[in-house]
């Protein structure tokens, strides 16, 4: 359930990107895109009772995990399936 977090996290950041003047999730990953991602994912996960710690911990790995696998926001909403959401949450959850 919470790699839907993941996923709702990498829409949020195409969504707010290409709403604004700055980055549109085409260009690579750039610290708004993270910052973004890292926010958006926090908050979901304070608000289903997740430490704040254990919060930050969780979404720093799922972070790391798509940044490396894929190039830009926009690729990760293309390629990404509920199947590897699911991977990476199992990973870091650890």
């Amino acid at each position: 359930m919470k790699y839907l977090l993941v996923a709702i996290g990498i829409l949020s950041i195409v969504v707010a990107c290409s709403s604004s003047t700055e980055p549109t999730g085409e260009e690579p990953w750039t610290i708004q895109h993270k910052r973004h991602f890292q926010k958006n994912c926090k908050e979901k996960l304070l608000g289903e009772g997740i430490d704040g710690t254990a919060a930050d911990d969780f979404c720093d790995c799922c972070l790391k995990t798509i940044t490396a696998t894929y190039e830009t926001g926009a690729e990760a909403i293309e390629k990404i399936t509920e199947e590897q959401l699911k991977t990476i949450e199992d990973g870091c959850r650890q």
